[in-house]
């Protein structure tokens, strides 16, 4: 780059004019392109001259520097900051460098300081200008048939669409090292900030990874949708660990390379080493299962063969944390976010520690629990189905398809906010919540024989006569009335099936005494819970009897 355009943010006037005199000198690679008293001001000139690099106090009227700069990284605008102030403070020195500035600069300061901060920040506009110039070429040579070719050679490979002859018959037709003796399938996640999209991650990985990996390994990156990279790792090393010593190597190698520029979260889990080129849906398969397990982002690469032995008598054993997952939910229906943040990070936890191959497992469980979380929420009036919003539908799938623990964290915890917040609302009324805590309290205990107006009143921290008139306000029906309803709905439901036993279905619905339940049952539906199971002399098999003459047996 011949010059770089620089706008300058101070509300003394003097300082702007000291600068732009002493920069605006001829045969400079500096040129201040305009000046401003305040970040306002700064704001639309560098959104109309778009320059390289912002100088701004901290301390301005309006909008002060700190304020522009997030402003800026909120648009989108790239500009390189350096900071200019009077003040010697820690505090807005840790602020900026969250911000991503690098320079702080006090005053007063010489022309030569000034000077030198600028040098420097044009050296890394060069070697990033560089950089993106390598990614353009790389974007360029991916349209090269060789490397669409390439690419979708290795796709069919991690999807099992190819069999070993077809392999073999077709590798060296691509350039592929006939003396290959050892291959592995990594999973790459980059969050890169800006919105990135996955094809530019690719090219940026392409670019820094040319020739790091030395002769006796080469990598090919794929995208594979949701944010997930892939790499395929070849070698002609003679045994594993010296395989493994050069992906290591060579990732940890790419990651510095990036980190000079950029600050993306960085992970690698690299699946198990396999002889023949046939092998890599296999290692693919285990990178992926080792992914969804991992709660933390670790930077390095993390090897599925060094992961695989331990916890082996977890394999098969591996169960739903029921428990943890019922008082989560309980803490959603309270609105009580925070409460619901460490309930989901000990859920989280517990899926970290299960062996390595039950990643399936994993997803699956936690796509149940959120449709759980989402029948309840529906049940109690504050959402459509969960299946109806396909932008939610399409976010959730992508994290807990591609992404580890640590980004279906995220996922979840944006996820149970908004059910929380929903909840919340539903809560406000208090008639409204003591309707729905009763009602969810009498299906989490419909079990429990002793289950009463006194017990639940007790439970919400009401009295029973407060309890009995708003729920008969607001349902119609008494306490008592709707409790047996409920239980003889759900005897009903379980008596569908023929391999519960009747006396067991008494007992799951409150009853110990089988004949009381056959009694109960027939006064509810006008039939023998025998009868009903066998389809037989049900007169009222909906119970509408029962709710107009308002029994309470």
């Amino acid at each position: 780059m011949e010059h770089y355009d620089i706008v300058i943010a101070d509300d003394e006037a003097y300082v702007t004019e000291l600068l732009a005199k002493q920069l605006n000198q001829e045969g400079s690679p500096f040129h201040v392109v305009g000046r401003a008293q305040n970040g306002q001001e700064a704001l639309e000139i560098i959104e109309k001259e778009s320059p390289d690099i912002l100088l701004t106090d901290i301390c301005m009227p309006v909008m002060d520097g700190l304020e522009l700069i997030r402003e800026l990284h909120r648009k989108g605008i790239r500009v390189k900051p350096v900071i200019i102030s009077g003040y010697d403070d820690f505090d807005y020195a840790r602020q900026a460098m969250s911000l991503g500035v690098t320079d702080y600069l006090l005053k007063p300061f010489s022309k030569e300081e000034v000077i030198e901060v600028l040098e420097k920040i044009a050296a890394d506009i060069d070697h990033q200008e560089m950089l993106m110039n390598n990614i353009h070429q790389m974007e360029l040579a991916l349209e090269d048939s060789r490397q669409l070719y390439l690419e979708q050679f290795f796709r069919r490979i991690l999807d099992d669409k190819i069999s070993a002859s077809e392999i073999e018959k077709e590798a060296p037709g691509l350039g592929l090292n006939g003396k290959i003796s050892r291959v592995a399938a990594g999973i790459i996640r980059m969050s890169a900030p800006g919105g990135k999209h996955e094809k530019e991650l690719t090219g940026l990985l392409d670019s820094v990874g040319d020739n790091i990996f030395g002769e006796k390994v080469s990598v090919y990156f794929l995208n594979m949708g949701g944010r997930q990279i892939v790499a395929v790792f070849l070698g002609t090393c003679s045994n594993d660990l010296s395989f493994k010593r050069a992906i290591a190597d060579g990732m940890g190698s790419i990651r510095e390379s990036l980190a000079r520029y950029y600050d993306y979260p960085f992970g690698c889990v690299v699946g198990g080493i396999y002889e023949d080129m046939s092998g890599l849906s296999r290692s693919y398969r285990q990178a992926m299962s080792v992914w969804k397990t991992m709660l933390d982002y670790e930077p390095l690469p993390i090897f599925y063969d060094d992961l695989a032995g331990e916890k082996a008598d977890e394999q098969s054993s591996a169960k739903r944390p029921t428990e943890a997952e019922g008082q989560l939910l309980r803490a959603i229906e309270m609105g009580q976010e925070d409460k619901a943040g460490e309930i989901l990070y000990e859920i989280l936890r517990y899926y970290e520690g299960i062996h390595v191959d039950q990643g399936e497992f994993v997803s699956v469980s936690l796509a149940e629990m959120v449709f759980d979380i989402s029948d309840a929420l529906q049940k109690a009036g504050g959402a459509d189905p969960l299946w109806e919003d396909e932008e939610l539908v399409k976010y959730l799938k992508e994290h807990f398809e591609y992404g580890s623990l640590w980004d279906t964290h995220r996922a979840l915890q944006q996820y149970i906010s908004r059910c929380c917040s929903r909840f919340a609302m539903i809560n406000e009324k208090q008639g409204d919540r003591i309707v729905y805590q009763v009602k969810e309290l009498i299906e989490h205990n419909i079990s429990n024989e002793e289950l009463s107006l006194e017990s639940v009143s007790g439970m919400l921290y009401f009295s029973p006569n407060y309890v009995r008139q708003i729920f008969k306000q607001i349902t119609g029906e008494s306490f008592m009335t709707y409790l047996i309803r409920r239980r003889m709905e759900t005897a009903g439901e379980l008596l569908r099936n023929e391999e519960v036993m009747i006396q067991d279905v008494a007992a799951m619905t409150g009853y110990s005494n089988q004949r009381y339940f056959a009694s109960c049952f027939k006064k509810y539906y006008g039939t023998t819970p025998t009868d009903y199971r066998r389809g037989k002399d049900g007169k009222d098999v909906s119970g509408a009897a029962f709710k107009q003459r308002g029994k309470e047996v």
